[in-house]
């Protein structure tokens, strides 16, 4: 995911690019001997929420390996030398220097750390299986295909809800010779995108490992909703997420509601003080709070094209999702209509049909909770699959 809209790069942005060290990583055993090393890799160190959800699946292996990456430097990365090589293998394509270079830059930071982690894994001569959170980042994808060429058995877990907007790269990208997805939805995506079925472990929402209760009932008159923007990679991004604070702006007004701004992880909130009405906006939150924690104190959700969409649906929240006719084939929940608005209008209208049968709409979401997320033991399906 490093290089996406790389075609945007400028100087500036190769020149803050961090590929000439390799960062820390930690390494603990548990039991003798361990067959299973869990790797969590330095693309995702800033969510703390990824974090959580990994350490929640290795922690039902007995006999594992975990290696995890820190914010400290180690070492100078060996790949640095190869950059000639890679930019003269680059000539040919039409990108500017300055793009080829930034490719090679990346390329480098994820060979390296790729080759960090795979000389820890070798050092444990018992390890068989390796799982990833998910292996579509370049260090993530480098070591996998590393770990099938030595023969260990790979797995990657699914973090969300696969978003189109990236056409589905992290199925068609992936190397891992095993899914661990959430449901039958993610499955029949997987599928359509190339992954052969017999690769695929539906085993359930890693968030049911977190020991969080799940909201049993439709909370009708608490005076909050819930706003979650999409992440900011380009300026698209950015301006659709504006026109949904404006939109939620003027929905508080209409309805006497006060809203919880909740910004993409990888985003920051400073960006939205300018767009959100004070009156209504009771506060931005980032990535320091958990959305779980927020969907607890709201009446509804109304979101972006991202995963936020699904994890109302889990805690039982009704949730609509803005999702403009132009954008429907990049839809995060393609083929779902349940929940998906297309403008002001739309929304008002879903919210007035909501506040007038809330035991359909329940109903409704129960089903499509139902598709998302495969129910009963959740535990005992990852222990079965990583087994």
């Amino acid at each position: 995911m490093e290089l996406v809209h790389f075609s945007e790069w400028t100087k500036e942005d190769i020149s803050n690019m961090e590929f000439l060290e390799i960062r820390e990583y930690s390494c603990e055993q548990t039991g003798k001997k361990p067959k299973t090393a869990f790797y969590f890799a330095y693309t995702h160190i800033k969510r703390p929420d990824m974090r959580e959800k990994f350490h929640a699946v290795e922690r039902l292996v007995d006999n594992r390996l975990v290696i995890e990456a820190q914010m400290g430097k180690i070492e100078k990365n060996p790949y640095v030398g190869l950059i000639p090589l890679w930019y003269a293998q680059l000539c040919k394509l039409k990108y500017s220097p300055v793009i080829k270079l930034g490719i090679c830059y990346q390329l480098c930071k994820a060979a390296g750390h790729a080759w960090k982690a795979f000389l820890k894994i070798q050092e444990v001569k018992t390890v068989k299986k390796v799982v990833l959170f998910h292996d579509v980042s370049g260090m993530d994808n480098i070591l996998t295909q590393r770990c099938n060429l030595s023969g260990y058995k790979t797995f990657t877990l699914q973090h969300g809800i696969v978003n189109g907007s990236f056409d589905y790269n992290e199925y068609k990208c992936s190397h891992a010779q095993h899914l661990l997805l959430w449901g039958a939805y993610s499955k029949k995506m997987a599928i359509k995108c190339g992954k052969p079925a017999d690769s695929i472990h539906v085993v359930g929402n890693i968030n049911t490992l977190l020991n969080e209760p799940v909201n049993p009932d439709y909370k009708e008159k608490q005076k909050y909703f819930l706003v979650c923007t999409n992440g900011v990679v380009c300026k698209q991004n950015w301006l659709r997420n504006q026109e949904l604070i404006r939109m939620s702006n003027a929905i508080a007004k209409k309805y006497d509601l006060q809203y919880f701004l909740k910004v993409h992880p990888y985003d920051t909130k400073n960006r939205y003080n300018q767009v959100v009405d004070k009156e209504y906006c009771q506060q931005i939150y980032d990535k320091k709070t958990g959305i779980e924690e927020l969907l607890g104190k709201v009446r509804f959700t109304i979101c972006g094209n991202s995963t936020t969409f699904c994890d109302s649906i889990y805690q039982n929240v009704p949730v609509f999702r803005y999702i403009t006719e132009s954008e429907k084939s990049i839809d995060v929940c393609k083929g779902i209509a349940f929940g998906r608005v297309e403008d002001y209008e739309a929304l008002c209208e879903a919210l007035e049909s909501l506040g007038k049968d809330q035991a359909v709409y329940m109903k409704q979401l129960t089903r499509v909770k139902d598709v998302l997320f495969e129910p009963g033991d959740v535990a005992e399906k990852y222990i079965r699959s990583l087994s």
